[in-house]
């Protein structure tokens, strides 16, 4: 099968390395199209019809990797008499989900990161075919626990885009020092946005003693054995892929309860903050010291292998839908 990935231009976060993997591990015949051409005149029309002169001659499946191309995704397959797939990234409800596009989307596959990504789009009257497809590790390494009488360096993974709340981890970090014995440090590994957040994160990470901002970090999974702890303070997330690349790395974690992690997981897992964040430090505190941390860990690390790959299981729900 020919199938044919809708993109932008920008090549950093989580829609990025869906397409990285799937380029690279798809059993089907894989072209990207960026989708970041200029309209024209005409308006939408000029746009579409140079997209659709950009597609190849044959295809079979054309996916929509970024919700807001979900409209162009499926007129674009209806020209083309191909299969539509549009990507759910959950997470924060976005503007995209409504009862006219629910509509659209009638006879597109929804391929989600959670059954409640699914749930909000049968609410807002999607009656399509959908598949829950979550990321998984297929190794890990072992869980090393931090030494509490050397200094202990937290690290928070993340692009500087308002969901992921790095001024909870800054907040945080700042809660821990205080009662801290030994010297403790936070990382935050992420790309600046050219936002007002973003100049707020950066304004933060410079004025607060022990934070720093590494934004030039090609790949974090990479330097993640030179931290203690990984935390992820999101107030959204479709699944949290940082979480994979923590637990793939042995390193322990803490994480806010979003909704595709916390379909994986126990409810009452540790390794998850609690909705208070004024009692976040005392949790990690706690944790610290608690050998039950360390097996929740273990359990987690566990509960996110798959003998399959995300790709293979993606191919699979492509192919289950479109092949019909």
């Amino acid at each position: 099968m020919k199938v044919v990935l809708l993109k932008h231009a920008t090549n950093t976060g989580g829609v990025e390395k869906f397409i990285a993997a799937f380029l690279a591990e798809s059993r089907f015949d894989v072209a990207p199209l960026n989708v970041d051409v200029p309209m024209g005149f005409a308006g939408r029309w000029t746009y579409l019809r140079r997209l659709f002169r950009a597609l190849p001659a044959k295809v079979d499946v054309l996916v929509s990797c970024h919700i807001d191309t979900v409209e162009t995704g499926r007129e674009l397959a209806r020209r083309k008499g191909a299969c539509h797939v549009f990507r759910e990234p959950a997470g924060a409800v976005h503007p995209f989900l409504t009862q006219t596009a629910a509509r659209l989307l009638s006879q597109s596959l929804c391929i989600a990161l959670s059954d409640a990504a699914i749930g909000r789009w049968r609410t807002a009257g999607f009656q399509g075919p959908a598949a829950v497809v979550r990321p998984r590790i297929r190794t890990y390494l072992p869980m090393r626990m931090p030494d509490l009488r050397a200094p202990v360096k937290f690290v928070h993974v993340g692009n500087l885009f308002p969901e992921k709340d790095h001024p909870a981890s800054i907040a945080l970090f700042e809660a821990l020092k205080e009662r801290w014995p030994v010297p403790v440090q936070l990382d935050l590994i992420g790309h600046p946005t050219a936002t007002a957040y973003s100049a707020h994160v950066q304004h933060l990470a410079h004025r607060t003693e022990g934070v720093r901002l590494r934004s030039g970090v090609a790949s974090a999974e990479a330097v993640l054995g030179d931290y203690s702890v990984g935390l992820l303070t999101s107030v959204s997330e479709g699944f949290g892929y940082v979480l994979l690349e923590y637990a793939s790395r042995g390193l322990p974690f803490f994480t806010t309860r979003t909704e595709g992690i916390a379909e994986v997981l126990p409810e009452d897992s540790p390794v998850f903050l609690p909705s208070d964040s004024a009692l976040w430090a005392s949790h990690i505190l706690h944790c610290l010291a608690s050998p039950e941390w360390k097996v929740a860990l273990e359990a987690a690390q566990r509960a996110l292998v798959a003998s399959n790959s995300y790709t293979e299981a993606y191919d699979e729900a492509i192919l289950r839908h479109c092949a019909k």
